[in-house]
């Protein structure tokens, strides 16, 4: 039971942050649709010595991530250093493929530290069904920095 509430208070949260990002509408066309917003619930536990658990770049698969974070440690694309990167190209990152990639996202110095500052924090992180959704690309109006 509390597992099935613990999953339905992630769903609504996950539904909130998508009606502030994308707009009432978007949740409307949702409804109208029948269109869940629903999955995976995943909790993960990474040890305060990055150095010894460190995932590879990737983009995650779903629409979005909700990270807690407690200290240092998640490295995002900064967007002061990637003015050429296209959100295809993070797209097509780790992907297989024949052929060079798109572009080369191994320079380490591409890579900036999110700063939680002295509180902890909530990090949203943007998935691949983001970049491809056709709801979010009717209602979205912000820009993705890659």
């Amino acid at each position: 039971p509390n597992i099935r509430r613990l999953h339905a208070c992630m769903r609504d949260l996950s539904r909130r942050l998508l009606g502030i990002i994308l707009g009432p509408a978007a949740l409307a066309e949702l409804d109208d649709e029948h269109g869940l917003l629903d999955g995976k619930l995943s909790l993960r536990f990474y040890p305060g010595r990055p150095s010894e658990t460190r995932l590879s770049a990737h983009v995650d698969g779903n629409l979005f991530t909700l990270l807690w974070a407690d200290s240092p440690g998640l490295e995002v694309l900064d967007s002061r250093k990637t003015a050429s990167i296209t959100a295809e190209d993070v797209l097509q990152f780790g992907m297989p493929m024949i052929g060079p990639p798109p572009a080369d996202l191994s320079n380490e110095e591409l890579w900036s530290l999110v700063d939680v500052g002295a509180s902890n924090g909530m990090l949203l992180t943007l998935g691949h069904a983001w970049l491809r959704s056709p709801l979010v690309k009717r209602h979205f109006t912000g820009t993705v920095s890659c």
